[in-house]
């Protein structure tokens, strides 16, 4: 797959997939970087979250 999507570098995960056994397999299979973007505590309903 990573040579279909060569720009791919960053990959960016909302709260839900803060399991660390699912970012590492991402690292150990792809050279690509996981970031988990948290909402803020005082937002209740759906939030763009911004890009790190």
């Amino acid at each position: 797959m990573k040579d279909k999507v060569k720009r791919l570098h960053t990959i960016w995960m909302d709260g839900g997939y803060r399991g660390e056994d699912f970012a590492h397999w991402i690292i150990y299979v792809f050279p690509w970087i996981v970031e988990v973007v948290l909402r803020p505590l005082e937002k209740k309903a759906f939030t763009l979250l911004p890009k790190p």
